[in-house]
């Protein structure tokens, strides 16, 4: 990346400040994808900067207070490419971890934790039912279906998926993994192409 010339020493250190704060906020993705991005914005810079009139200090205050804090702008697209990298690695703790920190900032995310979250939950049914395999299932009163999973109180009701109860189970986690997985993929493709 070739850095901008500056006759203004102030407007210099104030630029490489910039630029050091963006490496920064980046320092957690590949090299290859840090430094496409840094070039990409220290070009708008040079851009914003040569089109606008005024001293060269007025005129980078302008095109950097535009920008704006590149730990603000770039947290999504890190916490995405973090989540992209652990869900190519299979690394559960790693993509729990991504999503939370993204559903602080969006509802879409929000939705997409609270669905891990069933995922993991969902999941320990399979042991409980190992050590409770009368408290655990899908249980049915005669009317109607009452409880699915763990329940203390199973009087008058009956379990009717028995040993089938594993593999719907296991089924459940599955599709719901895997179109989970299917869909955060496709946005951080998708938000990669876009920087």
């Amino acid at each position: 990346m070739k850095s901008i010339q500056f006759d203004d020493s102030k407007a210099l250190k104030m630029y490489i400040a910039y630029l050091e704060n963006v490496s920064l906020s980046l320092k957690d993705i590949k090299k290859d994808i840090r430094d496409d991005i840094m070039m990409q914005i220290n070009n708008h810079i040079y851009e914003s900067f040569t089109n606008d009139t005024g001293t060269e200090i007025e005129r980078l205050q302008k095109t950097l207070s535009e920008l704006g804090d590149p730990g603000a702008y770039l947290h999504e697209f890190t916490e995405l490419n973090k989540l992209d990298h652990a869900l190519n690695k299979n690394r559960l703790f790693g993509i729990t971890k991504h999503l939370y920190r993204l559903a602080k900032k969006s509802i879409l995310f929000t939705s997409f934790f609270v669905i891990y979250i069933v995922i993991f939950s969902t999941s320990i049914l399979l042991f409980v039912k190992l050590f409770f395999p009368d408290k655990t299932g899908l249980f049915h009163n005669g009317h109607r279906f009452v409880s699915f999973g763990f329940t203390s109180k199973t009087e008058g009701l009956t379990e009717v998926l028995h040993f089938w109860f594993y593999p719907l189970v296991i089924f459940l986690i599955a599709i719901l993994y895997f179109t989970l997985r299917f869909i955060l993929l496709k946005i951080a493709n998708k938000s990669f192409r876009i920087m």
